[in-house]
């Protein structure tokens, strides 16, 4: 796994994406981004979604405090929670943090927003909220199948993040995304050269398309 995760964090989510389209898999977000421009975010996923529930004493988890204590160190917290108030802040960046996780994404919004993006951990969310989300906006499932701004997860998901979104790749494809990738990778350096040395436009429309030709 480690060597997968060591790709995953030193290739651009473009090439990613670019890979995954060829192979038509994977899942994105929409208008999730990092609480810092220059976070960079991959891993395993671990799940966690948010409902409203009758009573506040419905669910059988106290809190996210109690969700990082299940999760296990190097994984990546996925939450499904889009509200619109914030449904966590910088005491639980800190307990992530401690716990040893990989990053936090969130369809939902973050209180503490600017102490948040200067922590040295990769933070995802739709934005910045004073107000809490309402006491009756609890963890009812861990560990499960969810969809987090538009990105639908399995728990087990290669995820990898940056300032344009954020991707989940199924874990039984990643092998098959990495072999894509490297072909992209090697066609959009030798499109770089090319244009850096003002090749002739149909030339690098031509190379741009070895980038959508699956690898085989």
């Amino acid at each position: 796994m480690t060597d997968k995760i060591s790709f995953l964090k030193k290739t651009e989510t473009g090439v990613i994406t670019d890979a995954l389209e060829n192979l038509k898999i994977g899942s994105w977000t929409r208008k999730i981004h990092p609480t810092n421009p220059e976070m960079k975010l991959s891993g395993r996923a671990v799940t966690v979604r948010f409902e409203y529930v009758n009573k506040p004493s419905a669910s059988s988890f106290r809190g996210m405090f109690d969700v990082i204590g299940r999760c296990s160190a190097g994984y990546v917290l996925i939450i499904a929670a889009s509200d619109k108030g914030a449904m966590l802040g910088e005491h639980v960046i800190h307990a992530a943090i401690n716990k040893g996780l990989s990053g936090l994404v969130s369809d939902g919004m973050f209180r503490d927003f600017l102490s948040i993006s200067r922590m040295n951990f990769p933070t995802f969310c739709s934005g910045a909220e004073a107000l809490h989300a309402p006491k009756n906006f609890k963890v009812v499932e861990m560990n499960g199948p969810i969809t987090c701004g538009g990105m639908v997860v399995n728990p087990g998901d290669y995820i990898v993040g940056d300032y344009d979104g954020v991707i989940a790749i199924p874990a039984d494809r990643i092998d098959d995304m990495i072999y894509q990738a490297e072909k992209i990778i090697e066609a959009e350096e030798l499109l770089l050269t090319s244009l850096n040395d003002n090749c002739d436009m149909e030339k690098c429309i031509s190379l741009a398309k070895e980038k959508s030709t699956l690898r085989t």
